[in-house]
């Protein structure tokens, strides 16, 4: 990574870390403690059937899911990185939220009411690589809760 230094390399790396993190981490979920397991979302079967946008900026990066009383909960996970060492850009920040809100609503709109699987909330992940640093926040569904337009975002962009 370090020795191409393009935004690919970065995410691809920033993301297997975020893996390898959240591969070992639990989560309380109504006093029950419940191993996560992480996965790219595109690849989770569940989700990659009810989800394909044709157009618009969402959540790309992973999902984390933890499974209780035969329910799945799932947390969706952007991870954000930089080799820089001032960090992120406060858009690129914005941008994190702004991804999962969408990512949510559009998600929480195709899922069967009657389904085991629900959104649980969200994980964001901001890896500064140069410092060192990775900053976790773990957010319930609340927190995703709103509807973005791209225009908000990008201005000269039509959704």
């Amino acid at each position: 990574m370090w020795n191409r230094r393009r935004p690919r390399v970065i995410g691809l790396v920033s993301e297997r870390m975020a893996c390898e993190i959240l591969g070992k981490a639990q989560i309380r979920i109504n006093e029950v403690s419940c191993e996560l397991v992480c996965q790219a979302l595109r690849t989770f079967a569940e989700v990659s059937a009810l989800w394909k946008p044709k157009f618009g900026i969402y959540c790309d990066d992973l999902i984390a899911i933890a499974e209780s009383d035969g329910k799945k909960l799932l947390f969706l996970t952007e991870v954000k990185a930089t080799t820089l060492q001032q960090g992120l850009s406060r858009s690129s920040e914005a941008k994190i939220f702004y991804q999962l809100a969408r990512t949510c609503d559009a998600l929480s709109k195709r899922m069967p009411f009657e389904s085991s699987l629900r959104l649980g909330g969200a994980i964001t992940m901001v890896i500064i690589h140069s410092q060192k640093t990775i900053t976790l926040n773990v957010l319930d569904e609340t927190a995703t809760l709103g509807f973005f337009p791209d225009q908000w975002m990008y201005g000269s962009q039509k959704t």
